[in-house]
Order: structure tokens, then sequence, then C-alpha cells
């Protein structure tokens, strides 16, 4: 396995078994960049060495438009298991995810999945049909990734109750700071009744798009409220980004790019570090 500053990938460690890390994007708004994000640390722990799976919560399935599409312009195509699967009973581990490029594998969503909105509570009997669907999966992996949809339901809950940490991207706007609160809200009551390892790994501000006294100051209240909770490093809305979101493809292939290359590798490091201190 790889070294990495943080020590050896997979290293943590519970009654002598290697507890992968799995990490749930989400905010109950949407439009603050939990696609984005995903699709980007997933990119990142991939180039340096990492396992990674990434399971699209989301009945919009963005993040599986993104990664499925291959440097030639063809899509992988999809196996029999797509994420609407997981909440079914009587799997018998036969969750078998993609293999996409640059080594990271996908349990997809096809785009505007009706199978996925269709879902209900009757469906979601209990959010631990779709943690017992994943588990032996997720133990091949060092890094689950887990991009949730934006609304509160029970699909947010049934990822959250399968998780060890929880990131929230934040856009700078009212809405996007209500729909931090009432994450952490939820990750309370996932906590006190169904996962009481839940970790908070953090908020972070992105798609900046001014460094205006308002923005500043809102985010520096923000800051003020959260405290350790809220990661030092931001993203802003850069061109390279929205790139890589339409056509795939590594900021890194974009010779163009190396100022948002700089920020985006400031942040995942801050986040990698959170989540195997």
């Amino acid at each position: 396995m790889k070294l990495t500053k943080w020590g050896r990938i997979g290293s943590s460690k519970q009654d002598g078994a290697v507890v992968t890390k799995i990490l749930s994007l989400a905010a109950h708004k949407g439009g603050v960049g939990k696609t984005t994000t995903t699709v980007l640390l997933a990119h990142y722990l991939s180039s340096n060495g990492y396992k990674v799976l990434v399971v699209d919560n989301d009945a919009q399935g963005n993040t599986t438009s993104v990664l499925t599409l291959n440097p030639d312009g063809t899509y992988v195509p999809f196996s029999t298991i797509i994420t609407a699967d997981l909440y079914q009973e009587g799997l018998d581990g036969s969750v078998e995810p993609i293999h996409c490029s640059y080594g990271i594998d996908v349990i997809p969503c096809p785009a505007n999945c009706d199978r996925f909105r269709q879902l209900s509570s009757e469906h979601i009997k209990t959010p631990w049909i779709f943690s017992d669907n994943l588990n032996d999966l997720c133990q091949q992996y060092d890094v689950v990734l887990i991009d949730c949809s934006s609304n509160y339901s029970n699909n947010v809950n049934a990822a959250l109750v399968l998780s060890t940490h929880v990131l929230c991207p934040v856009k700078m706007t009212g809405h996007g700071i209500d729909g931090v609160l009432g994450l952490m809200k939820t990750i309370s009551e996932v906590q006190s009744r169904h996962n009481h390892e839940l970790k908070f790994l953090g908020c972070f501000l992105n798609l900046m798009e001014s460094r205006g006294k308002r923005i500043q100051e809102n985010s520096n209240r923000l800051r003020e409220a959260l405290g350790d909770d809220m990661l030092k490093n931001v993203l802003h809305r850069r061109p390279p980004i929205d790139t890589i979101q339409d056509e795939g493809g590594t900021l890194a292939e974009l010779g163009y790019a190396h100022v948002a290359v700089k920020e985006v590798n400031q942040l995942m490091e801050e986040i990698v570090e959170r989540l195997y201190a």
C-alpha cells in the first residue's frame, strides 16, 4: 500500500481489521457543488494511490455522467446494478460496480432516474438495507464517496447510517447556510438513533464568486459560528472546474488550470488529513 504523510492508506483499524473511510457529501440545499466536490475528490484520491468507490446516491445522476465519460468521448456501459437497487432486500452480495477511467469505480445512477425518484418511505423500509447491500463491497476500498441528493430524504439517512464521515459544501448565501444547519440536525439524529460513530468532517466554502466586503463578512460570521467544523481552504468558481464537469477528464490534463489545480489540491489535502485524523 502507498504511504502518505497521513500514514499507510487504509491503516485505521478497529479490532485489528482495516476500516474503510466512507464519506458522504451532503447538504440540504442544491447548487452548492456536491457533485463537483465528489468528482474532484475521487480524482485526487485515485491519483494519489487510493482505491476509490463512488456511489451516486442522487436521482439526477450527474456524478455518474461525469465519471463514466471516457477520454475518447464514449461512456462506460452500466452493469446490472444501479443505486436504486441498493434499497432492495435480497441482493446477497451481488453488487458489482462499473470500472471507469482514472481507476475510479462507480455504482451508477442513470440521469434523472425514475426508479430512484419513485423510492418512498415504503420502499426504504429501513436505512440498514442500503448498508447491508454495500458493506462487503466497501471493505474492498480505501475510500468510498457517496454523493447524496440535496433534499432531506430517507436516501440521505441511509447514506449517513453507512458512513464514517460527512462533508458539507456550502455556498455563501443565506439559503446555503440554512442547508448546513439542516444537515447538522440530520447528522445529530442519525448519530443518536443509528450510527454513533458518524463524524462531521466539516464544511467548506464552495463556488466563491467574489472577494467583496459582504462575502467576507458573511464567511467570517460562518467561521465564528462553526469554529473547527469549518475547513480553512475554499474553492472559487473557476472555468477549468466547469470544463471537467461538462467534458470529463481531470484538471491536470488542462494546460491552463494551474491556479485551479493548486486551490483544489490544497482543499483535498485538508479533507484527507481530517479523514485520517
